[in-house]
């Protein structure tokens, strides 16, 4: 299912992550991390496409959501903050 709406519907996810920190390897857009973001404490996601980021960091300041943090890189090169309650991929 393409639409990050009705996967996050469909898996239960805002129950999941609400009030928790969230880390999401490949996160493609960053659409169903910025979507997440709405209820969870943080969320931080990558992917190795900078286009693909580039257009969830537009996303993510279209909604205002200022927990969001969207990097491009490799999985083997990202220095990541956490710890994390949340790890998806």
């Amino acid at each position: 299912v393409a639409d990050p709406e009705h996967r996050r519907a469909l898996l239960g996810l805002l129950d999941h992550v609400a009030g928790k920190s969230v880390l999401d390897i490949g996160c493609n857009a960053g659409f169903l991390a910025v979507a997440l973001a709405k209820v969870a404490s943080d969320v931080t996601g990558f992917d190795i496409n900078p286009f693909l980021i580039e257009a969830g960091n537009v996303a993510a300041r279209v909604l205002q959501r200022d927990n969001v943090r969207l990097s491009a890189g490799a999985f083997e090169d990202m220095k990541l903050e956490g710890p994390y309650d949340v790890v998806m991929s």
